[in-house]
């Protein structure tokens, strides 16, 4: 006889997936208040560009790097032609990299942008969080690439490291996803 038939062992296991869904919908980070839940895509004449907010716990950001530890972020952005019966095409990825290191001498925050080698200081730790945190308008796929009339998918994703682990080869394949979001656009 076996047990899966059996009409209690079936009702723990419907259980059990019950608490599991209830502890994944449970485990989301919310949203601060007023901020936008799905990504957004603009357009000018010659490119699109996306906003993006990683809903974090800011409060942990804060403490974090009041106390002197710096903070990478790695943002990897795909897009991909939709196809109806056939894989995806891909037409390219970006990769942004960002940290933030904190001058505790003179309370400031150093903010680099790895890809572009760009770095400033700022005195604003709200200004630090917010380059952490935020993709706005930032620049994805020139317009010349797209089709009139053709659906688009942009697939964003985000990792975290805290102090100088980012460094290391391997962090990239065993390090999780802290936070991915996917839009779709139709490009007119």
């Amino acid at each position: 006889m076996c047990i899966a038939w059996c009409p209690s062992v079936r009702e723990g296991w419907r259980a059990c997936c019950g608490l599991w869904l209830v502890a994944m919908l449970f485990a989301a980070q919310p949203l601060a208040a007023g901020e936008p839940s799905q990504p957004r895509i603009t357009r000018d004449a010659q490119v699109v560009y996306c906003h993006l907010v990683w809903p974090t716990d800011v409060a942990n950001l804060r403490r974090m790097l009041r106390s002197g530890i710096a903070i990478v972020v790695r943002w990897e952005l795909s897009i991909k032609r939709e196809r109806r019966y056939w894989l995806d095409e891909r037409l390219g990825d970006v990769e942004v990299v960002r940290r933030v290191v904190p001058d505790m001498l003179s309370h400031r925050w150093l903010l680099e942008d790895q890809g572009s080698g760009i770095t400033r200081s700022v005195s604003s730790l709200d200004q630090a969080i917010r380059f952490l945190t935020r993709l706005d308008a930032y620049p994805v796929v020139d317009r010349g690439l797209l089709q009139h009339g053709v659906r688009y998918v942009l697939d964003a994703s985000l990792q975290v490291y805290e102090g100088e682990a980012m460094d290391n080869w391997w962090n990239r394949w065993l390090r999780g996803t802290e936070f991915a979001t996917r839009v779709v656009f139709k490009e007119p």
